[in-house]
């Protein structure tokens, strides 16, 4: 090799060496969509994680209640015991995922792919898994109820799902109301617009039955006398909102958060409330809860 040859050599594996230090440098990571790194910190309840490569992550136990999973990649990723009650988890990939424990109450699902995952223990009360593809997934001990959609064809007792447990009545020292509201509103919800941020909205009064309220987030909302029956309100996030003297009627609250809401003189007839969180709810002797429920085992409070 000649001097001039050498030296030519000797700056090309310089410029080599200073690329590879920059790129480790600047960490770049390449597992969100273009290139932009997944921020999976914080709170991840109702967060937008539509479109974004999840492959391979670690979300055991994680909240994800509401999320917004369209289209989004976790594929061989661990959710182990993670909540994703409530999530749009349109065409979402969950293949060869370790899943076991997760929860999918009320979720949506349509033509997710389950293929090879492992659903063991998982819940899938209420969710709707119309065209999804669950193609060598492991269901043993699976839960699901009559609300949840299957896809075509597909028998969930043969795979090793159970049915859930159905509430047995229990009698209560309460005196109960009889249900005198009107569910009513059959044309959807009335012509309120519950397209926007709903977070402390003012629904007093309203008829909005027959609405799709699925993983909203709808805290401190003002409820009172309004009319809300045939709601989905799945997986929503119902913390602090005032339901006092709410028509509630045949409503889903499957996987939904009460936490810190007033049902004083609600009428929850025939409403399901499979998986839903009651921390801190109060009622009164005059709301009526669905036959079988009992309201002190589920941890709400009677006030005057």
């Amino acid at each position: 090799m000649n001097k001039k040859a050498g030296k030519f050599f000797m700056l090309l594996v310089t410029l080599v060496i200073s690329a590879s230090l920059l790129l480790s440098a600047c960490s770049l990571d390449l597992s969100g969509a273009g290139g932009t790194k997944v921020d999976l910190s914080g709170d991840l309840r109702y967060k937008n994680l539509s479109g974004q490569n999840l492959a391979s992550v670690d979300l055991t136990g994680r909240d994800l209640t509401g999320a917004n999973l369209q289209g989004a990649t976790l594929n061989r990723a661990t959710i182990k015991n993670a909540i994703f009650n409530g999530i749009n988890g349109t065409s979402t990939i969950f293949t060869s995922t370790k899943a076991s424990g997760a929860s999918f109450v009320g979720a949506t699902l349509e033509l997710a792919d389950f293929s090879k995952a492992d659903l063991t223990g998982a819940d899938f009360s209420g969710a709707n898994l119309t065209n999804a593809k669950l193609t060598g997934a492991i269901m043993t001990n699976v839960v699901y109820t009559d609300a949840t959609i299957w896809p075509s064809g597909f028998n969930p007792v043969a795979a090793g799902a159970k049915m859930a447990a159905q509430p047995t009545a229990v009698p209560t020292s309460t005196p109960l109301a009889t249900a005198t509201a009107d569910g009513g509103g059959s044309g959807g919800s009335g012509g309120v617009d519950l397209s926007g941020n709903l977070v402390g909205a003012d629904l007093s009064g309203q008829n909005i039955s027959g609405a799709n309220l699925s993983g909203r987030n709808l805290t401190g909302a003002n409820l009172s006398g309004a009319t809300a029956s045939s709601v989905n309100f799945n997986a929503a996030n119902l913390e602090n909102v005032n339901f006092t003297g709410a028509n509630l009627q045949s409503s889903s609250f499957i996987g939904a958060i009460f936490n810190g809401a007033n049902l004083s003189g609600a009428n929850l007839t025939g409403a399901t409330l499979t998986g839903a969180s009651f921390t801190g709810t109060t009622y009164n002797a005059s709301t009526v809860f669905p036959a079988g429920f009992d309201p002190v085992i589920a941890g709400l409070t009677l006030i005057p």
